[in-house]
């Protein structure tokens, strides 16, 4: 989601739909469906008439007070909106959205696995495939300079060891430039 009242209202609607289920005793997917819940948190329907009309809303424990209340609650208290793509994409996404970020994973991989034949161990262990994809999103997304150091806490951050690190750093660095 991804605006603050959407994620107010999923809030709101996650919470009345928990206490619902504990009053009675009912799993709370049978009261509404989170498909449900999400469609209507992504949709912010502003009358009752656009609330009905959401798929699975009139089967579902959705009352529209529920809505209003969440809607109409204090800006102030609205869950933040976390920044999109925090962590890295899904590699059709990557590839076809992001491909210069996606060809520097590339050509960093090539230099991984080039090391690895040279120091003989295989090139997941080197760096395992989910820090080096999360490393190299970052550095192709965020903005600053990248330095070795920067690129070692990032690393170090990630769950990379000191080893790692050191064979590692230099080469994402090479091509974030």
């Amino acid at each position: 989601m991804r605006s603050r009242e959407s994620l107010q209202l999923a809030r709101t609607l996650w919470h009345a739909r928990e206490q619902s289920a504990l009053d009675t005793d009912t799993a709370p997917g049978k009261l509404m469906s989170t498909k449900t819940l999400v469609a209507v948190s992504k949709e912010r329907p502003q009358s009752r008439k656009e609330l009905q009309q959401i798929r699975g809303v009139r089967r579902a424990n959705c009352t529209w007070e529920i809505v209003r209340s969440a809607l109409d609650s204090d800006p102030q208290s609205f869950p933040p909106v976390l920044r999109e793509h925090t962590l890295p994409p899904g590699k059709g996404y990557w590839e076809r959205e992001y491909p210069d970020s996606w060809a520097i994973l590339q050509e960093i991989r090539t230099d991984i696995a080039l090391v690895s034949e040279d120091i003989t161990i295989p090139a997941e262990n080197i760096l395992s495939p989910r820090v080096l994809r999360s490393a190299v999103w970052q550095v192709t997304t965020e903005s600053g300079r990248w330095t070795t150091h920067r690129v070692a806490q990032l690393l170090d951050g990630l769950g990379a060891r000191d080893w790692q690190i050191t064979l590692c750093a230099p080469l994402i660095v090479a091509h974030a430039q």
